[in-house]
């Protein structure tokens, strides 16, 4: 079984990499042109029902679960406590006319819904919090706990949907400051999915151009080389991202897969145990070693 076969069966349900929620790419470094494959319409999405965004509960009767897998990032069942608490800042913010205070207790709301992994509910605070009292830093928290929603979307329809959302505020961010990379990153990510693949992947060149030792950026460069079937170059991406961040379980993942399409086995066994060594989770590990065991 090739890398790519494996990643498909287990990088979105264990490991969680975002990146795989994305269209396959096809990424030419001679003329540094992009091209995605079978993008959906326009024309279908504006035909899809459009889902909306509120703030949900964990009896609100939604499936949660996004695609049925588990995610390192999925939303977790919310105790007792945690409930009251969340109810307690609403009514407080429901109950003050002062912009200051509400939008505090926005950042509070948001904050703690962020913290159980339900980040549209996160995001619903977050924006709250910027209407009240905007500030650059609170758009930065409302387009990125949209972005981590788009990550997590159930369905095409509603990751377009949290996409934009999150777009809208990184780009605002970018307007105030046009060198923060993490707002870049997260919003190249964003338009990956669009009809304009390259528009995101441009901006991911130049954060790598102005950082090149950004390892957001380098990530998810490697994790497109690797779908598009570059892998001296994926290689390349994650061995300069390991030397920056030896512990990144995702990077040496794929570095392994990247291996094993290159036919060097022992190179991809070296890195499916710092995976092994790196990881905690029992399903994870559970999982890695039936790689190893394929090899």
């Amino acid at each position: 079984m090739t890398g790519k076969q494996w990643a498909g069966m287990a990088v979105a349900g264990v490991l969680a990499v975002s990146i795989y929620l994305l269209p396959q790419t096809v990424v030419n470094g001679d003329s540094d042109k992009l091209a995605a494959s079978s993008p959906v319409p326009a024309s279908d999405l504006a035909t899809a029902e459009t889902p909306a965004v509120e703030e949900h509960s964990e009896d609100d009767g939604h499936d949660h679960s996004a695609d049925g897998h588990l995610h390192s990032g999925q939303r977790q069942e919310l105790p007792l406590a945690v409930r009251e608490k969340l109810q307690s800042l609403k009514e407080s913010a429901s109950k003050t006319a002062d912009k200051e205070k509400f939008a505090i207790f926005a950042d509070s709301l948001a904050a703690n819904w962020s913290k159980w992994a339900w980040h549209d509910s996160a995001a619903h605070w977050a924006e709250q919090a910027v209407t009240a009292v905007p500030t650059t830093e609170r758009r930065y928290i409302a387009g990125s706990q949209w972005y981590e929603a788009f990550q997590l979307a159930p369905d095409v329809a509603q990751q377009r949907l949290y996409g934009e959302r999150a777009a809208n505020h990184l780009k605002k961010v970018l307007e105030q400051d046009p060198t923060r990379s993490d707002a870049q990153v997260r919003l190249a990510l964003t338009y990956v999915v669009t009809e304009n693949p390259m528009q995101g992947i441009t901006l991911l060149r130049q954060v790598l151009e102005r950082e090149p030792n950004n390892t957001e950026a380098l990530f998810h460069m490697g994790v497109l080389s690797f779908q598009s079937s570059q892998y001296d170059k994926a290689v390349q991406r994650f061995e300069q991202l390991l030397k920056l961040a030896s512990d990144h379980k995702e990077g040496h993942f794929y570095l392994a897969l990247s291996y094993i399409e290159l036919g060097q086995n022992a190179k991809a066994r070296e890195h499916l145990l710092a995976v092994q060594k790196l990881e905690t989770d029992p399903e994870v590990k559970a999982a890695v070693d039936s790689y190893l065991g394929r090899l």
